[in-house]
């Protein structure tokens, strides 16, 4: 049995001050896969571990890149996985989006504001026939399964899971190459101020009457 131990960073992700955009989720799900394959002692299937991820691509083994940026053309022999996006879409977390509660007492007016997103990434596993297209494909599956729970803590993630594994086909763009697609979900929420440029007691009106 394979040792499916993982070193999980102590520091907190920079998401939390960065936030997540799409591009940024696509640039996580990028890094995850990349950093899987760095390494042979990473991968679980033998049959695999040949391929290697290396930020050279004339060194690289295997591409693992953005869909845009996939070419057929210079892909050559070498597998790949290739991470697309889904929609996103928002969802409601309370009446007129508005986050009720107690107001600040450092006298101004705000409004903080809360969405939920929800959404998917596919990754595309390409092999150069069925049977090594669905090895990437179970190699990347398991790796997103078994290590959701880390990502779904390192990221600020409301929900990761794994959605499916899909069927084996072969490629339109590349009669040479198969492939399997993962897709994963994900949810995270969204929250803004809205604050006006002057404190609440600016705009109090004061009447002052002196008796005599």
């Amino acid at each position: 049995m394979p040792d499916n131990t993982y070193v999980v960073p102590e520091d907190p992700s920079s998401i939390c001050s960065t936030g997540l955009m799409p591009h940024i989720l696509t640039g996580i799900f990028l890094q995850l896969i990349r950093h899987h394959f760095s390494e042979a002692g990473n991968i679980v299937q033998q049959a695999l571990r040949k391929y290697t991820w290396n930020k050279d691509a004339k060194q690289t083994q295997i591409a693992i890149t953005a869909v845009y940026n996939w070419d057929p053309r210079t892909i050559q022999q070498r597998p790949a996985v290739m991470v697309k996006r889904g929609p996103l879409k928002t969802h409601k977390m309370s009446i007129g989006d508005i986050l009720h509660g107690a107001p600040d007492q450092d006298g101004y007016t705000a409004e903080k504001m809360m969405v939920a997103f929800t959404g998917s990434h596919t990754f595309f596993c390409c092999g150069r026939n069925g049977i090594e297209a669905e090895e990437i494909g179970a190699e990347v599956a398991y790796e997103l399964l078994e290590f959701s729970q880390v990502i779904r803590e390192q990221f600020n993630l409301m929900t990761f899971s794994l959605f499916e594994i899909g069927q084996v086909h072969r490629l339109h763009e590349s009669h040479e190459h198969f492939a399997v697609p993962v897709t994963v979900a994900y949810g995270y929420s969204h929250g803004w101020t809205i604050q006006l440029q002057r404190p609440i007691w600016m705009s109090v009106g004061l009447d002052i009457h002196q008796n005599d």
